[in-house]
């Protein structure tokens, strides 16, 4: 008898010791920091919420872009909208002329700043015949700059070009990606030749 009693004790503190570690499992994994573009941290309802909608953005009477989406949301708090649902933006040069058409899953814009953030299936097809394909990417009219942090593929009739680190002009005319790979259907000239 004195075995069975030491033994029920046992699975009491088993189970204990195991749903502490599930807990604390779960707790270890879940991403408790989060950056200020996040829309989890929008907290309450949006003030103005447009559903099918193109909202333009200028600046001293210049196109910078216009961005449309079938569902806005703008929560003054933050000056910040949300574009959902599938995003179409036009981008604009420092004279106003039509450069790219971008498209992805969602946006953000930063209402002051004019800054546009596109996150998921990025796409941007120049005036030129550039497209490049990333994750997240911003946009800034005051220094008319498309940026990527994240990977990029950038494809011309020359180049196919992927990387980390992408910088270029709203035509994709002017690009740098810092980390490259990729290839080129450039005839290459030699001194020999």
């Amino acid at each position: 008898m004195t075995d069975i009693n030491n033994f029920f004790p046992r699975i009491t503190v088993m189970r204990i010791i195991y749903i502490v570690l599930v807990v604390f499992t779960i707790i270890g994994c879940t991403d408790l920091e989060q950056t200020d573009t996040q829309v989890s941290d929008l907290q309450g309802f949006p003030d103005v919420e447009l559903f099918g909608g193109t909202i333009s953005f200028t600046k001293e009477g210049l196109q910078q872009f216009q961005i449309s989406a079938p569902h806005i949301s703008r929560f003054d708090r933050t000056n910040l909208m949300l574009f959902e649902d599938g995003v179409t933006a036009d981008l604009y040069d420092k004279l106003g002329e039509h450069t790219a058409v971008l498209t992805s899953e969602a946006a953000e814009v930063f209402e002051k700043a004019q800054r546009l953030l596109a996150r998921g299936n990025v796409i941007v097809r120049s005036d030129s015949g550039i497209v490049v394909y990333a994750d997240t990417l911003y946009y800034t009219p005051d220094d008319k700059l498309v940026r990527s942090d994240g990977f990029v593929i950038m494809v011309s009739p020359d180049d196919s070009v992927s990387g980390w680190g992408f910088i270029a002009s709203p035509d994709m005319g002017d690009w740098e990606i810092k980390n490259t790979s990729g290839s080129t259907w450039r005839e290459i000239i030699t001194d020999e030749e």
